[in-house]
């Protein structure tokens, strides 16, 4: 390796250490993105698409590690947050519309409302082929079964088995999907 692509690295690194280039994360090119969080310890796939401004919680320490894997041919529309804490992993072929959040933790902090809800850490998983419309939720502990699909504005709090059709304040089960 030639000194100057060293010192570029270097900087690289340090900036980051910094939260400089992390701050401007949201605003660049997917492909860029993608590889500057492969970089940073995330297991992105190369085939994976994640569109601007795209979000992330709970960066601690650098690198990421490991805490954001996403699979082959996903795509991940924009304004996308995914808290880390706990980790999410996204499997392949995943389409992730406009505005989802993921949640990997809840911490009430030092309210009173800690006695009866304790801090829990929790990955998030999804699997391969599911379909998440815009602004859906998932709390922390769900996993998503592969071919799912997940109606925009869906809040998901527990387990979607899989191949189904799911919708709702929480998310149910409606109907066996087509794809299965």
């Amino acid at each position: 390796m030639n000194l100057a692509k060293t010192t570029y690295w270097t900087l690289l690194d340090q900036l980051l250490s910094r939260r400089i280039i992390l701050r401007k994360l949201p605003y660049l090119t997917p492909r860029v993105r993608s590889f500057l969080l492969r970089r940073w310890g995330a297991e992105i796939s190369e085939t994976a698409t994640l569109h601007t401004p795209f979000f992330i919680e709970n960066l601690k320490p650098f690198p990421i590690d490991r805490r954001l894997r996403v699979g082959p041919d996903t795509y991940i529309g924009s304004h996308a947050l995914f808290d880390l804490k706990g980790g999410v992993t996204i499997g392949a072929r995943v389409t992730i519309a406009y505005r989802c959040t993921f949640l990997s933790h809840i911490d009430v902090g030092q309210s009173h409302l800690a006695e009866s809800y304790p801090a829990e850490t929790n990955p998030v998983t999804i699997g391969d082929d599911v379909y998440m419309g815009a602004n859906v939720t998932v709390l922390p502990g769900v996993t998503i079964g592969n071919g799912s699909v997940i109606a925009a504005g869906s809040v998901v709090s527990s387990d979607i088995e899989a191949g189904v059709v799911a919708a709702g304040v929480p998310a149910k089960k409606l109907r066996s999907s087509r794809a299965t």
